[in-house]
């Protein structure tokens, strides 16, 4: 029977772990606007899950992960340092 202790602490550690990223406070998400800058968007959001370029343009995206509600994220392009199109955030998504 202990032999099977370990495994599952194991697993529930694994689980724990992968639900600890940063969460996104998705009332907070709804507040970004086009225009604002990378320091705007950061303050509001906390740091990028990833950060990329494309085509001339500054990629953040962001994204939480939860056991009850799956992962969900957003994508928030700049363009010389100013938000181009601000993320829609479902209603369905709750902080």
């Amino acid at each position: 029977m202990r032999k099977h202790i370990l495994p599952a602490m194991l697993l529930v550690t694994i689980l724990i772990a992968g639900c600890a990223g940063s969460q996104i406070k998705w009332s907070e998400a709804r507040k970004i606007k086009s225009g604002m800058t990378t320091e705007e968007v950061t303050r509001i959001l906390g740091e990028p899950n990833g950060i990329f370029s494309r085509d001339g343009k500054l990629i953040y995206n962001l994204y939480s992960v939860s056991l009850l509600s799956g992962s969900r994220g957003i994508r928030i392009e700049f363009k010389d340092n100013k938000v181009t199109d601000a993320p829609a955030v479902p209603d369905s998504f709750k902080d």
